[in-house]
Formats: C-alpha cells, structure tokens, sequence
C-alpha cells in the first residue's frame, strides 16, 4: 500500500511538471507571436510612411519643375532629433577622479527640405550642449522658427530662385 503511494505520487509529480513545462512553452511561444506581430506591425508602418514621403516629396519637386514662385511652393521637410552625444568635459568644480568621466550631453537636431531636385539641399545641423539647454518642445520649436527664417518661409515677398 505504501509503494503504491509513493508511485502514484510521483505520477502526480511527473503531470504536474508536464503542466508546468507545457505552460511555460506556450506562455513563451505566445511572447513570441506578440513580438512577431509587434515587429509586423512596425514594419508595415514603416512602409507606409515611406511611401507617403515619397508621394510628398514627388509633389513638391514637380513644383519645382513648374517654376512655381518660391512662396507659393510646398516644401517637404525632414527632420530629426539625434541621440545624445558624449562628449568629455573636465570642470574644475567636478570632484574626484570618477567625475572627469562624466560626459557633457550634446544634442544633434537636423532639418532637410527634400522638395529640392536632386537632394541638392544641404541639412541644416542645430548643435548646442545640456548647459545650453535640453531637448524639449521649446528647443526644438527654437530650432525649427531659426530655420524655417533661413529658408526665407516668413518672408512672402522674397522671389527666391529656384534651382
């Protein structure tokens, strides 16, 4: 009676582990389908915005094409925060040999017009240091207002030559 105990106790045991190994495998499998279909998802999103740049940028050059008047002319523009960038710095106030590791945070933001023929528009780069500044709405609005006047966009009188 007590052999008979102890196996099917282990029996039990042994179901048990199947239960647990079979729950696990599916729980993995169901991570993996959420990652497969998540990384579907950003693929087909990528495409599409791809494709509605390329419809955009097609438009604005065939403007250009058509001499249209500067101020007249839709632009397409792209722009891009970059990561932060490292870059050392030695302060005299920094304490300690582990501190002269400390990097000072630099921000890299760029804007292009694609709407020139030929990507003939050179990027504008904006790079300014965390003391300066971070990188929030008001930094990235003040780089954008400071370009979008570069570009000559406020200034409707301006009979700009198109390229």
């Amino acid at each position: 009676m007590f052999l008979n105990s102890i196996n099917f106790a282990r029996e039990i045991a042994a179901e048990k582990d199947e239960e647990d190994i079979e729950g696990a495998v599916e729980s993995a499998l169901t991570e993996l389908e959420k990652k497969r279909r998540a990384a579907l998802d950003h693929v087909k999103s990528y495409k599409t915005q791809r494709a509605f740049a390329n419809v955009c940028m097609k438009r604005v050059q065939d403007q250009r094409k058509n001499e249209l008047p500067y101020h007249k002319l839709d632009h397409c523009l792209t722009i891009d925060m970059g990561q932060n960038l490292g870059f050392p710095h030695f302060e005299a106030e920094q304490v300690g040999d582990t501190y002269y590791f400390t990097p000072l945070n630099v921000f890299v933001f760029g804007v292009n017009d694609n709407s020139q023929p030929n990507g003939s528009d050179k990027m504008n780069a904006y790079v300014w240091h965390e003391k300066d500044g971070r990188r929030g709405a008001n930094n990235i609005g003040s780089c954008l207002y400071k370009d979008y006047k570069l570009r000559g966009f406020f200034d409707t009188t301006k009979k700009k030559k198109v390229a």
